[in-house]
């Protein structure tokens, strides 16, 4: 795995992070694990249910917000699994999903390390 490209992939992961909730608000639940020896790093996560963000259209804005933001931001250490709650959050602009999601990750306790990025 490229270290640019953090995400999780294998089924444990996703089952060690989903054992350690650590925040809920109205938006978004926050899995974090602090203890990143068992999986070789820092890496980010996210999940949906169909039952709570029911167009594949909305899940995947959902999806490349996310990835954007990960891709500006990376946790210290660990693993953050998040799970977006409602749908209409794929309404926001990138900025206002930022501010969000940085709200939300520092309520949780979780620190971010924010990547330099150079622009070609």
């Amino acid at each position: 795995m490229s270290s640019s490209r953090k995400n999780l992939t294998r089924r444990e992961d996703f089952a060690l992070c989903l054992r350690n909730k650590i925040y809920e608000d109205d938006d978004f639940k926050v899995f974090f694990v602090d203890d990143s020896s068992k999986m070789g790093g820092a890496f980010w996560g996210v999940f949906f249910t169909r039952k709570r963000i029911r167009k594949s259209v909305h899940r995947n804005r959902i999806r490349r917000l996310m990835r954007e933001f990960f891709r500006r931001y990376m946790p210290e250490g660990g693993c953050v699994l998040i799970m977006p709650l409602k749908e209409n959050i794929y309404r926001l602009k990138y900025q206002d999903f930022e501010k969000l999601v940085l709200n939300v990750l520092e309520k949780a306790g979780v620190n971010l390390v924010k990547r330099n990025l150079v622009k070609k």
